[in-house]
């Protein structure tokens, strides 16, 4: 998706995003349906991208409705503004958004499969969204969806000698929570002078990005070395550290979620006091 680096304001209409030819070829059928039921699973919530539904757009083709992300891809966004680093508060943000966002998938039973920067979309102030559910699975039924689909390199978890099958998916999960955060904060992709093959061969030997002066080594490292478990507890870190760390006029306040409103609690989220649109 290109970006457009200028001030935008969404349509309110929803586009059609890709068209996939299913009914002929069963294993593409499958993944636009698994997407579906995926998105209805999910449910509306503030860090997933809107889901409009399924729309025959010929005979035998399909494409899902979903919102789109005005600034596209977290991905590309980082990659065309290298030398133009958001501020600490604003990565901050970006960070929580993240992981409330995987809390919100754990939560509905759902695992991303495909957790990464390419899966993560940029809207105004900054704030972010996910989406690609295309291979995810639910975890019950367990044997509703097979994990078809693997991790990109960079975002893997290593085995450590251990089967692939053998690791707990919510592990690779976490470990990849962990990257995309520290592709936020360092504004880089993990090992990005590297092919992903590399990278993985690294990860395998213990050697992991530089986190030297990156204000949330602490809990990517955790990510990484697996001793967060669950989304929840990233999340909460996130947070804490957040409360403490942000200057004024960015705080910690306490703000109605869509999630803690349905509850009837509050949760501390991190909000600025008006960072702005993406340049």
């Amino acid at each position: 998706m290109c970006i457009d680096h200028s001030d935008q304001q969404l349509d309110p209409k929803p586009r059609i995003i890709g068209g996939k030819r299913t009914g002929q070829y069963e294993p593409c059928q499958d993944r636009i349906l698994r997407e579906d039921i995926i998105y209805r699973h999910l449910g509306q919530h503030p860090r997933r991208l809107q889901y409009f539904g399924l729309e025959q757009v010929s005979p035998g083709v399909h494409s899902i409705r979903l919102e789109l992300a005005p600034h596209g891809c977290l991905r590309q966004y980082i990659q065309d503004s290298m030398h133009n680093m958001p501020s600490l508060p604003i990565r901050f943000q970006m960070a929580v958004d993240v992981a409330e966002g995987l809390e919100h998938v754990h939560h509905r039973g759902v695992y991303s499969a495909d957790l990464s920067a390419r899966n993560a979309f940029l809207f105004e102030g900054f704030r972010i969204k996910l989406g690609g559910f295309g291979g995810s699975i639910l975890r019950d039924p367990p044997d509703r969806f097979r994990l078809d689909q693997c991790y990109e390199g960079r975002y893997t978890l290593p085995p450590k000698g251990r089967e692939y099958d053998e690791v707990d998916i919510l592990k690779r999960e976490i470990f990849a929570l962990g990257c995309i955060l520290y592709e936020i904060m360092a504004w880089k992709v993990p090992f990005g002078e590297v092919d992903s093959e590399e990278a993985e061969q690294r990860y395998d030997r213990g050697c992991f990005p530089s986190l030297v002066n990156n204000p949330l080594r602490e809990v990517i490292w955790d990510c990484w070395a697996e001793v967060f478990q669950s989304a929840d507890q990233v999340l909460s870190q996130l947070r804490n550290i957040a409360r403490v760390a942000l200057p004024r006029p960015y705080s910690v306040v306490l703000l109605f979620t869509a999630k803690s409103f349905c509850l009837g609690c509050i949760q501390y989220l991190v909000v600025s006091a008006g960072p702005g649109k993406p340049d």
